[in-house]
This record gives structure tokens, sequence and C-alpha cells, in this order.
């Protein structure tokens, strides 16, 4: 699947904006839908019933993780999401360490460059830091955006390379790690 990121412009900062994040609730599942659609990630008919799975599982404890969205003016314009991942228990196998994983991030293209992606990640590791002392996210070698917004908050890198189940078009991977304070 090709994923269609925005060209990065490090030097390009949008104005900052009201945003709202709160927990992602299923009458987002398409809105969240819509954003993925606009990334490539397929059409939202196939996209809903994904999402609705993963919060299914989620609710019923299948999965442990959690959702939020950003708004601004009442419309959902990004998602970040988080999960518990037990490599060691038959997950792949990847010899990566076990535990939470900021496992996505889109924000709207329109909306890029106004601090909702670091709103939605500080939302992340706030309801995290009520559950855990370290945190991972993953991001493709080649994304600077999320490079750069992980280091801000404190991620540092501890392994780069082809990082099963991470591989996405055979781009090497990063994988970060924050500890954080209770």
């Amino acid at each position: 699947m090709i994923y269609n990121r925005p060209p990065y412009e490090p030097d390009k900062h949008g104005r900052s904006t009201h945003v709202d994040v709160r927990a992602a609730t299923t009458d987002d599942i398409e809105a969240i839908a819509r954003i993925d659609e606009a990334y490539g990630l397929g059409s939202v008919e196939t996209l809903v019933p994904r999402i609705l799975a993963s919060f299914e599982r989620v609710a019923c404890g299948e999965d442990r993780g959690y959702d939020c969205v950003a708004s601004v003016n009442g419309g959902v314009v990004g998602y970040g999401r988080c999960r518990f991942r037990a490599w060691s228990q038959g997950e792949g196998g990847s010899g990566l360490p076990d535990g939470w994983y900021l496992a996505g991030l889109q924000v709207l293209a329109s909306h890029q460059r106004q601090g909702i992606g670091r709103a939605l990640t500080e939302d992340r590791l706030t309801w995290l830091g009520e559950r855990t002392d370290v945190v991972y996210y993953n991001a493709d070698e080649v994304n600077g955006p999320s490079i750069e917004l992980h280091e801000a908050l404190g991620f540092v890198e501890v392994a780069r390379g082809l990082l099963p189940p991470f591989r996405s078009n055979d781009e090497l991977q990063i994988l970060g790690k924050k500890r954080l304070t209770r």
C-alpha cells in the first residue's frame, strides 16, 4: 500500500489553532476513516469496519489501548492511538520490547504544523502516565515530522533498521523510548 505522505517542510510552521482533544468514541469512526482515506490507506467503506473492530477489541479487553481525536471548530481533523503490545507473547517474534506503543497519529494535511499532532501525543502521554513508566513509538526513518515531534517530547532513539512488524515499503524504522514520571 502506498502512503500519501505530504512533503516535509521543517521550516514551515502554521498558526497555532485552538484544538479540542478528547477520547475517541464510536461516533468518531467515520471521521477517522475519512482521515485515513485522505492518506490513501483505503476507502471509508473498507476502513470503517476495521476501525470499529479495533474499538471493539479495546472495549472487550482483547486489546489494551486508547484512541483520541482532535477537533477544530467541531470537526475531527486528527487522531492518535496507543496500544499495549506483548511482542514476546507471540505477536510477531520481533524481539521488540513488550510495552505501550504510540501506535498511530494522523492529522489532515490542511491542519498540519499547527500543534495538533503535539496535542494528540501529549494527550496520549498523559493517559499512559497513569499506566506505565515507559512508552515507545516507531516511525519511518524518512518521517521527519514524527521524529522531530517525538524528540521534542523527550523520546530517544533506541533502535533503527527493518523492525518487524513496523516495516512499511521496506523503509528503515526508528524505535524511540521515553521514560514517564508518575
